[in-house]
C-alpha cells in the first residue's frame, strides 16, 4: 500500500509517517471494522479546521521469508514470498520493514479486507501495488 496524491486533490487517506496513515472522519468509520484486528494506535491529528484519525498498525508479523524476497535498493519489498499460514488480517507490518511500509492482504475476507473497502467506498489517497500472489513469489 503506497500514498498516493497525484492529482492534486485532498484525499480520504494521508500518509503521515511511512508505515502510518491519517483518515478522514467518514473513511474512518467505515473502515473501523477492518482494521480492528491490527491493534492499531489512533490518535485524532487536527489540521486546519479538519479532524483526522491517524492509525499507525503496531502488528508486527514475523512472517516474510528473506531468502524468497527481492529487496528494492532502498529495502523496500519488490517482490516478496509471505508464510501465508500467519496472514489473515488486513493491516500488517513485517520486521524488515517495519519502519517504512504497511501491507494489507486483500482476498481474506471478500467483503470487510481493508482494500476491499477502500475500493468500495472509492476511498483516495492510496495505491496497492501486489507484492506477492499466495503461490510463489515469482507469480507475484
Amino acid at each position: 500500500m503506497q500514498p498516493s496524491n497525484e492529482d492534486g486533490e485532498e484525499p480520504d487517506i494521508w500518509e503521515v509517517v511511512p508505515g502510518a496513515f491519517a483518515l478522514e472522519k467518514r473513511a474512518a468509520y467505515e473502515l473501523c471494522a477492518s482494521v480492528e484486528e491490527t491493534q492499531p494506535v489512533v490518535r485524532q491529528l487536527r489540521v486546519g479546521s479538519r479532524r483526522l484519525d491517524v492509525v499507525n498498525s503496531t502488528l508486527c508479523i514475523d512472517c516474510l521469508d528473506d531468502e524468497r524476497t527481492h529487496f528494492a535498493a532502498d529495502g523496500s519489498i519488490r517482490k516478496g514470498s509471505f508464510d501465508a499460514s500467519e496472514l489473515a488480517i488486513s493491516l500488517f507490518k513485517v520486521p524488515q520493514t517495519r519502519d517504512r511500509e504497511l501491507y494489507t492482504l486483500d482476498g481474506f475476507d471478500s467483503e470487510n479486507d481493508f482494500k476491499t473497502l477502500v475500493e468500495r467506498f472509492e476511498f483516495t489517497g492510496v495505491v496497492f501495488e501486489p507484492l506477492w500472489s499466495g503461490e510463489s513469489w515469482m507469480d507475484a
